[in-house]
């Protein structure tokens, strides 16, 4: 199969014994996050590139209770090679509970992460640097729209939707935040 083909077919999946991957809808599955420097057990979230066919590029995001007692997010650039390789690319002191990947990221690189309890993330560099939005609650999970930093779209009036960045609050009053500033440092929440 070509690697498109491949990437088609593949599933990641992460529980307490591991993270493994299959390349054949579920038939097989491989263990593929060894070597990080966080037990495997600890894996919170995973979040797949929209161009996994041709960037092959996964994200991970662990537990902060880890033997490295951090809470990291992880970047594989070659999720579909036998042995991916993964780099840290944020570190803090919170599980990192969801990542959510822009859907124009082969063109923006946009990268949200939720620090249980504590921020929210954006990264525009693929994880390179990340900057802490304005967001004075805890969050808990994040989405984006589907035409999420779509250049073509006004992020006002009736296109605002196109700019939307979704965090659900953690805790027994969980809401819904959101803000249609493309989850600008500064946007309005």
């Amino acid at each position: 199969a070509t690697p498109s083909d491949k990437a088609k077919c593949t599933l990641f999946f992460a529980d307490d014994t591991g993270m493994y991957r299959s390349t054949d809808k579920g038939e097989n599955w491989s263990a593929i996050a060894t070597g990080l420097a966080v037990d495997e057990k600890g894996i919170a979230t995973i979040a797949v590139s929209p161009n996994f066919a041709s960037d092959q590029t996964v994200f991970i995001g662990s537990e902060e209770n880890t033997p490295v007692k951090n809470g990291s997010v992880f970047k594989s650039v070659n999720a579909l090679g036998a042995t991916p390789s993964w780099s840290t690319v944020h570190t803090s002191n919170a599980t990192v509970t969801s990542i959510a990947v822009s859907p124009n990221y082969a063109t923006d690189a946009a990268v949200f992460a939720v620090l249980d309890g504590t921020s929210v993330l954006k990264s525009t560099d693929g994880g390179s640097s990340w900057t802490t939005l304005t967001f004075t609650t805890a969050g808990f999970n994040v989405a984006l729209s589907p035409t999420f930093n779509d250049d073509t779209a006004d992020c006002s009036g009736a296109s605002a939707h196109a700019c939307t960045v979704f965090v659900l609050e953690k805790g027994s009053s969980a809401a819904l935040w959101r803000t249609q500033a493309r989850g600008s440092a500064d946007g309005d929440w």
